[in-house]
């Protein structure tokens, strides 16, 4: 059952069962003895207290009911459920007109009966019990337009994400068409950006082999491409792509290290082992197996 009703609602569910259980149960109480007393009026005859017993009884019954409504509107797990908290409001409302009608019988020589106490509060409760409704019914209302309000703005900035993409998309084929310059692609590129609220992509940070050993690809320039039967490697910037020759699909990539002293160039493969490539006479790869990777 906890995993049925939402931790913020946990308490009022909790308070709201125990009144509408406590007024049920007074209720009935009340009814039971109503019935079976007598009292005697001011002009010497016996009133019987059937009518404030039968108040009493009808308003422990709609507290009943109250609870059930009120139980549907915690524990289902459909989207509009808290309309049910409707019912519980309805039916307190009830119960309150028939406690305070079984209080009013009760006043009969001048409210000395102790019984009255019981109809009085089992009226204070539905009272109660129908302000709680209600708040949970305006609480769980706020919270679905809440959620519906998320879904909409997201929804909406979708599509103002795929419009901004089409426009982008045909914006650089104009570039490409070399209809538009450099410059007007940039000043339109940043206009549709800002006006689709489309966020740059944020800049990916360098490499740390680019930057630990770019000295190294100063002292002797290693970058080209190198060619070994269908496959191509090719060394730029401190990174290294294998592509197919025939299709130039990507094989293979990362960052490399070009160490001068020893004329080696080593791989960093993405399962974290090593590829050594040594520099022959003639400016060719040569691997370890004696593979030769000609220089294009």
């Amino acid at each position: 059952m906890n995993n049925l009703i939402e931790p913020k609602y946990k308490k009022l569910f909790i308070i709201t069962s125990a009144l509408f259980s406590v007024g049920t149960l007074f209720g009935i109480i009340c009814g039971s003895v109503l019935f079976e007393t007598d009292i005697l009026s001011s002009y010497g005859n016996y009133v019987g207290f059937t009518f404030g017993g039968g108040m009493a009884i009808g308003g422990a019954f709609a507290l009943l009911f109250a609870l059930a409504f009120s139980l549907l509107s915690y524990l289902l797990k459909t989207q509009r459920k808290q309309l049910f908290s409707i019912g519980s409001i309805f039916l307190c409302a009830w119960g309150a007109v028939f406690f305070s009608f079984s209080a009013i019988d009760c006043e009969f020589q001048d409210g000395t009966l102790p019984i009255i106490c019981l109809p009085i509060i089992c009226t204070i409760i539905s009272i109660v019990n129908f302000i709680l409704s209600i708040i949970y019914l305006v609480m769980k209302e706020t919270d679905r337009k809440s959620v519906l309000a998320q879904q909409a703005e997201k929804e909406n900035s979708f599509v103002l994400l795929h419009q901004g993409a089409v426009e982008l998309d045909n914006l650089k084929k104009l570039l490409d068409c070399q209809i538009i310059t450099e410059d007007e692609f940039a000043a339109k590129k940043s206009k549709i950006m800002i006006q689709y609220k489309i966020a740059p992509m944020p800049k990916q940070a360098q490499p740390q082999a680019t930057m630990q050993y770019a000295q190294f690809n100063r002292i002797a320039k290693v970058d080209g491409t190198y060619k070994f039967n269908d496959i191509l490697l090719i060394l730029s910037n401190a990174r290294y792509d294998f592509r197919n020759v025939n299709s130039n699909a990507p094989l293979l990539s990362g960052t490399y290290i070009w160490d001068p002293a020893k004329k080696v160039v080593t791989l960093f493969k993405p399962d974290k082992s090593l590829m050594q490539l040594s520099i022959d006479e003639n400016g060719n790869l040569v691997t370890s197996n004696g593979n030769v990777c000609e220089k294009q």
